[in-house]
């Protein structure tokens, strides 16, 4: 089969060619800007016209052209006023004001210019003030701040405008009064505002002389009539000026106590006289002649009085109220001549003589463990009994009386030791209670009682167990438990107890918790010797009885000594210690040589003697005390060798007056006789 050629085909592709290659040389009379143009073609483009494009129409043009001999677009103008800067928005051109809109409306570069934008702005005043920055208005015609104002608060004293009215501190300020004179008072002339107090203003406005500091509302006057340098009770006042115009006042203080503020002779402290029947020295008493009695026996140790207040007995008592006089210890109230003598190597009844009468007659038996108090003695037979005898006038016998006993009487019994003091006694028994009895004027007994005529005459317990040894004073008990704690009551008004008071105790106190192995009482001042060798001491100490470099009184322990004492034991105002080397040491009073150290009173451990190794038990101790009376005892002896010693003037005297009338008595008689026989 012939094939059929395709003339068709052919036909169609070089139509196609011709209309391409037509289309592609007339142009339509566009200016191309394409290279290869024929010179005729570029001549019929310089005679179109140039257009502008005004896409916004608005009659400016961004600059955009195009030469054409048909209009191009609708977008193009044939003419329009270059400048503009957004050819699609007709409110943006050179002929447009600027406005706030963040827009270049004018076309010259700059947006908003001429409105502050972001600059820095204030709103509100005071407190409410706030801080921002300048922003266009919706509307665009002009800026605001962008700040909102703080919330008003109630106005304080601070400084501030509080409630941003634009007044600072208004109707909350202080007033404040100068005080030119410092005294705390302002003057209601000179003030200021403020809100807190400026220095040398005050907030009242009440002096009456801001010159004078003494001169205030606050000034106490004091009346002194009789101008003695005294006012009289309920006579001072506060006042500026003086409140008892036209009687003497004075604001420069002075005592009270005026008594009689018309007499300048009668003041606190005035001399006495016992002459005008008056209170003298206001001291409440009316001034009375009166007689030394120390120690309130009523009786004095001579007949001179003096003139004084009735305020002092025991120590004065009024004339007319002395039982007598010649008084020979009046340091101790059991030794007058209204007294009974006794057997204690004192002069009880002021005779001259000691022990007279033969009043000493009790012989001690074999083992007895024997203590002597002032004025009565305790034994401890072996069999453990305890027997009394003696003075009894406060019930320390223990016998259930009164009475004075000349010969033994049992107490009690399962004793194992027994201290005396002055008027009592206390004993430790074998089951390690502890027992008192007698004086108790201050508490000394024990059993929470205390005062005048408040004594025991029979034993009665303070500890029921625990006691190893007990210690007794003038009038203050002291007892070692055995867990080695210290226990003291009774007298205390010189510290001796050692509780940090000055208060009489009626029942145990505790003074030390443990480690005392031993203690030791005077008149007034007690010591203890702890189980590290250390001694301690308290309590009065106007000698220097407590060793302790000073002759200050102490009402807590104090420690003397730091180690290496075995005992220690204590007279009336002197104490004496022995050490574990057998070295004895003293300090206190030495008014009769009593520390053996040449003389001298002393404050600190002095060296005495060696009593060799070991030391030794305590010593035994006892001086001018009012357990014994030494002085008066001393005087006494003093007194007796003056008068019956063996001086060379007395044995002349007693060969004179004795040996030869009684010879030649003998020699007459020897011669009658022989001429009879």
């Amino acid at each position: 089969m012939r094939r059929r050629k395709n003339f068709g085909g052919l036909f169609f592709l070089l139509v196609g060619i011709a209309v391409v290659f037509g289309l592609s040389s007339t142009g339509c009379g566009e200016k191309s800007s394409q290279t290869g143009k024929t010179e005729e073609t570029r001549k019929t483009e310089e005679k179109c016209p140039v257009w502008f494009k005004d896409a916004d129409k608005d009659g400016y043009t961004d600059g955009t052209t195009k030469v054409s001999c048909e209009k191009p677009s609708d977008e193009y103008v044939s003419s329009a006023t270059a400048g503009d800067c957004d050819d699609a928005d007709s409110s943006r051109n050179p002929g447009r004001a600027e406005i706030c809109d963040g827009r270049d409306n004018n076309c010259n570069g700059q947006i908003d210019e001429g409105f502050n934008v972001g600059q820095i702005c204030t709103v509100g005043v005071g407190e409410c003030a706030r801080t921002g920055q300048y922003v266009c208005n919706q509307d665009g015609s002009g800026t605001q701040c962008n700040a909102t104002p703080g919330t008003p608060t109630p106005e304080v004293c601070d400084g501030l405008d509080n409630d941003c009215d634009g007044q600072i501190d208004d109707g909350v300020l202080l007033v404040f009064y100068r005080d030119q004179d410092g005294d705390g008072y302002g003057y209601a002339n000179n003030s200021t505002q403020a809100c807190s107090q400026p220095t040398g203003y005050v907030s009242n406005s009440s002096d009456c002389d801001d010159n004078n500091p003494n001169l205030n509302p606050n000034t106490i006057w004091f009346k002194d009539a009789d101008s003695d340098g005294f006012y009289p009770v309920g006579g001072s006042s506060v006042s500026c000026n003086n409140p008892f115009a036209p009687n003497n006042a004075t604001y420069v203080a002075i005592p009270g106590g005026d008594c009689n503020d018309t007499n300048p002779f009668i003041y606190p402290g005035a001399p006495l006289n016992c002459n005008n029947g008056q209170d003298n020295d206001c001291s409440g008493n009316i001034e009375k002649w009166a007689y030394t009695d120390q120690d309130g026996d009523r009786y004095a140790p001579n007949n001179i009085s003096s003139c004084v207040d009735v305020v002092s007995f025991p120590g004065k008592i009024t004339a007319g109220q002395e039982l007598g006089y010649n008084d020979c210890n009046d340091n101790n109230p059991n030794v007058n001549p209204g007294k009974s003598e006794m057997c204690n190597g004192i002069d009880d009844n002021c005779n001259g003589q000691t022990d007279e009468g033969n009043v000493c007659g009790v012989a001690g038996g074999a083992g007895a463990k024997v203590s002597a108090g002032g004025y009565h003695t305790c034994a401890i037979k072996q069999d453990g009994s305890l027997w009394c005898w003696g003075r009894n006038d406060y019930g320390q016998l223990g016998d259930g009386t009164y009475s004075d006993r000349t010969t033994p009487v049992q107490i009690t019994s399962g004793v194992s030791s027994v201290a005396l003091g002055l008027y009592y006694t206390c004993a430790v028994k074998t089951d390690g209670s502890l027992w008192c009895w007698g004086d108790n004027y201050y508490g000394q007994i024990g059993d929470g009682t205390s005062g005048w005529g408040i004594n025991k005459n029979t034993p009665v317990q303070i500890m029921s167990s625990g006691v190893s040894s007990v210690a007794l004073g003038g009038a203050h008990t002291c007892a070692v438990r055995t867990d080695g704690s210290l226990w003291c009551w009774g007298r205390n008004d010189y510290g001796q107890l050692g509780d940090g008071t000055w208060t009489d105790k009626n029942t145990p106190v505790q003074i030390m918790s443990s480690g005392v192995s031993s203690v030791a009482l005077g008149d007034f001042h007690t010591c203890a010797v702890r189980t590290d060798g250390s001694l301690w001491c308290w309590g009065y100490n106007y000698y220097g009885q407590l060793g302790d470099g000073t002759w200050t009184n102490k009402n807590t322990p104090v420690q003397i000594m730091s180690s290496g004492v075995s005992s220690v034991a204590l007279g009336g105002y002197h104490t004496c210690a022995v050490k574990t080397d057998g070295s004895l040491w003293c300090w206190g009073r030495n008014n009769y040589g009593q520390l053996g150290d040449g003389g001298g009173w002393k404050n600190t451990p002095v060296y005495i003697m060696d009593l060799g190794s070991g030391g030794g038990g305590a010593p035994s101790i006892r001086d001018e005390s009012s357990f014994d009376n030494r002085e008066q005892k001393q005087a006494n002896i003093e007194q007796a060798q003056t008068r019956y010693g063996c001086s060379s003037a007395n044995i002349v005297f007693y060969v004179l007056h004795l040996f030869v009338p009684a010879f030649i008595l003998f020699a007459l008689l020897k011669r009658r006789f022989f001429v009879r026989n």
